[in-house]
């Protein structure tokens, strides 16, 4: 079921990625010339590219977004950053690793408030309890985000979830 998930997550990715016109090399050039908020955004561009394409790259870009964030002391983007790793290493197929940092995440996203990444991180720990086998503990986190989806009307992530 792990690799039926994990080919849904890429080719939905794969789709998403065809219409931003990602070109990695002109992203990375780009990574020389801007300030760190705009790094932020290309690491995520990045990430959001080889994560359907090469997993260690995507690891790369989420560890060094991670880095830019907390030097930025921004909250959100330190855990999405920590989101995107969970995710990497969830992808790989490293449960326990993703498991720890979608955890790590959920807890910045509360300190932070930020109801969106609070969702994406139970929707997350939904995934891998599913992949554990704790087909319960799943369910209840999938059902903690479709509540925070519907309060905030994100009718996308309602119809992903259902």
């Amino acid at each position: 079921m792990h690799k039926v998930l994990t080919v849904v997550f890429c080719a939905l990715v794969s789709i998403w990625m065809q219409g931003q016109q990602t070109n990695p090399i002109t992203l990375q050039k780009q990574l020389k010339e801007v300030d760190d908020t705009t790094k932020l955004r290309l690491l995520n561009e990045l990430y959001q590219y080889y994560i359907v394409v090469n997993y260690d790259s995507a690891l790369l870009f989420s560890q060094e977004r991670k880095n830019i964030a907390e030097k930025l002391n921004d909250s959100v983007e330190i855990a999405n950053s920590i989101r995107s790793i969970g995710a990497c290493y969830w992808t790989k197929g490293d449960t326990e690793k993703a498991f720890e940092y979608f955890t790590l995440a959920l807890n910045k996203f509360i300190e932070s408030g930020y109801e969106p990444g609070i969702a994406s991180a139970y929707n997350n720990l939904g995934l891998v309890h599913y992949d554990f086998g704790n087909h319960s503990n799943a369910l209840e986190y999938y059902l903690k985000a479709l509540k925070i989806y519907e309060q905030l009307d994100n009718k996308k992530n309602i119809a992903a979830l259902c």
